[in-house]
């Protein structure tokens, strides 16, 4: 199924959206856990596109913003008369003023990283519950306390700091493709 492979290999929206139209047409049981986790992986998916791409754009736009800063504050220094006696006024109060630019453009950069983090810790809420009635389907004597402490460790990387986004989206794409690849399996 060309559609699965492309969600397996190159997870995307568009990939989410071809395997769920390929389902819809062989009539795929409408009861079946595939369509849950199908809709979480594309909101997941959709989510993450679109946040990763406002956080690139930020960081360009905050970058161009401290390019443009720096030209401004040169062209006042440039243009400032060295005779004048409010010529260190001038230089100072414009070195304030365009640091504090250069401090606000970099907040909008944490603010898009802050969306990020939440768009991960939301996924893995919905997920962790997800596996969790997975494991005790596949797992049933595992006791809760042992169930908890393997999921505990294996969500555990999307809320370190020190984890990048990368490594977060790579994680949870992953155990969406692998609830999705044993749902679909055991279908068959």
């Amino acid at each position: 199924m060309d559609a699965l492979t492309a969600v397996l290999t190159q997870p995307t929206p568009d990939t989410a959206w071809q395997l769920r139209n390929h389902l819809l047409e062989i009539d795929f049981p409408s009861d079946n856990p595939v369509w849950h986790i199908l809709d979480q992986l594309f909101a997941f998916l959709n989510d993450l596109q679109g946040h990763m791409t406002t956080h690139e754009y930020t960081k360009l736009a905050s970058k161009l913003d401290i390019g443009a800063v720096g030209a401004v504050a040169l062209q006042g220094m440039m243009d400032a008369d060295p005779d004048d006696e409010n010529f260190w006024l001038q230089i100072g109060l414009g070195v304030v003023s365009e640091g504090l630019m250069v401090a606000a453009s970099r907040q909008y950069i944490k603010g898009a990283q802050a969306e990020v983090d939440a768009l991960f810790r939301g996924t893995a809420w919905h997920l962790y519950q997800t596996w969790w009635h997975f494991s005790a389907t596949m797992q049933p004597d595992l006791d809760n306390a042992q169930r908890r402490q393997l999921l505990d460790n294996l969500f555990n990387p999307v809320y370190q700091p020190d984890v990048n986004d990368e490594a977060k989206a790579l994680l949870l794409g992953r155990l969406f493709q692998i609830l999705l690849l044993t749902q679909l399996t055991m279908e068959n």
